[in-house]
């Protein structure tokens, strides 16, 4: 089987948190080349802090000052990828998380977003918790999520 392509765009609003451990599981995962785009909204804060391993492996679109959609959009057009996960600059994914949303999308092909269970983490130890932080969000016929 050919390996399947997703890419992840991640908005970098400054340099609060650490991102090496978001680019690191992304490209971890399993049966699917992933693509990081990195979207740098604070380029006057210098270059976004990587560990070495991962720095060249992200890649890094500048879009100064603009929010998240903004910068989502931005990151999408950076990519021909034919899945794209959006994702926030905290997001840590397991190794089977891409690969299980690209499958959703070969057994659901009039289906166009889909998401997954997100877990609390552990700010302490970095490990991820069993309290459920999200399990996704119902849009109502008024569009109000």
């Amino acid at each position: 089987m050919a390996l399947r392509e997703a890419a992840a765009v991640v908005p970098v609003h400054g340099r609060k948190r650490p991102l090496s451990s978001v680019v690191r599981s992304l490209l971890a995962s399993e049966d699917v080349a992933v693509e990081v785009v990195l979207v740098d909204t604070t380029p006057d804060a210098g270059p976004i802090p990587l560990d070495v391993d991962v720095r060249d492996r992200a890649r890094t679109l500048v879009a100064p000052a603009v929010g998240f959609a903004r910068a989502i959009n931005d990151g999408l057009r950076g990519t021909r990828a034919p899945h794209v996960l959006f994702a926030n600059d905290d997001l840590v994914v397991s190794p089977g998380y891409v690969r299980e949303l690209v499958d959703a999308f070969g057994r659901h092909p009039r289906a166009a977003l889909a998401g997954g269970k997100i877990l609390r983490m552990d700010l302490q130890t970095g490990v991820p918790t069993q309290t459920i932080d999200t399990a996704g969000i119902a849009m109502r016929r008024s569009r109000r999520a």
